[in-house]
């Protein structure tokens, strides 16, 4: 077991004060661009939309670092994994873990940083833009925070689940591919849809049904590619 956490520490110890900066940045970037149109005499719902721009990049810098360790990259990260003493399935499992934890963090940060601003919101704002129910019609009526926080909206909690998993396993199948010399494209197209997730209309309930479809087929397809073990891999060693 005690390799096996060495493992973990090893992935923390390459991403953790970059992951950490990210989660800063989206904080940061988040509450100013929220902040700079809420001064515009918009509604709660509106301004929220506005963040979606800064998840965008974060995600896809958030995928960068993640995908990139364990790519061999000018170095030999192979005899480094080898040293650990696991199998590249171990590893590549570990790695699934972690990073889909990163994913999961990253959607904790920017659900605290959206509901955080909204409870400022709502003591700061012109108080005739001010109900009850202002914070619970923001989450609702705004594309990017329903998405975010869906509420009662119980297939988009699954399709959020299911979307950053796969998240997590592409992005760590992306550089036992790499170290191959193979191609892992999958987290490409896994973030594309993620962008599309957490932008797509109110009313189209089958975008849902079709990124968990999506999600779980990339996944599959990861999970397949990265634990059939091939002679030509453990020969590399």
């Amino acid at each position: 077991m005690k390799k096996h956490v060495s493992v973990l520490m090893l992935f923390a110890g390459s991403t953790f004060w970059k992951v950490l900066g990210i989660l800063a940045l989206l904080t940061v970037a988040d509450w100013g661009i929220l902040y700079y149109f809420s001064t515009q005499q918009a509604m709660l719902d509106q301004i929220f939309n506005y963040g979606f721009w800064v998840f965008l990049v974060v995600s896809a810098l958030m995928t960068w670092v993640l995908a990139r360790v364990g790519c061999a990259y000018g170095s030999q990260t192979g005899y480094t994994v080898w040293r650990l003493r696991i199998s590249e399935k171990s590893y590549f499992l570990w790695q699934s873990l972690y990073n889909t934890m990163c994913y999961f963090v990253l959607w904790a940060v920017q659900a605290a940083v959206l509901y955080g601003f909204a409870i400022w919101y709502t003591t700061t704002a012109d108080p005739s833009r001010i109900g009850e129910q202002t914070i619970f019609l923001g989450f609702y009526r705004s594309q990017f925070a329903h998405a975010v926080l869906p509420i009662e909206d119980v297939w988009m909690w699954v399709r959020n689940v299911t979307v950053f998993i796969g998240m997590g396993v592409t992005s760590a199948h992306f550089s036992y591919q790499q170290r191959f010399g193979r191609h892992g494209n999958e987290v490409m197209v896994m973030l594309v849809l993620l962008e599309m997730c957490f932008r797509r209309n109110l009313e189209d309930g089958s975008m849902d049904i079709f990124a968990i479809i999506m999600a779980v087929c990339l996944i599959a397809l990861a999970l397949y590619r990265g634990l059939k073990w091939r002679s030509d891999d453990e020969n590399t060693y």
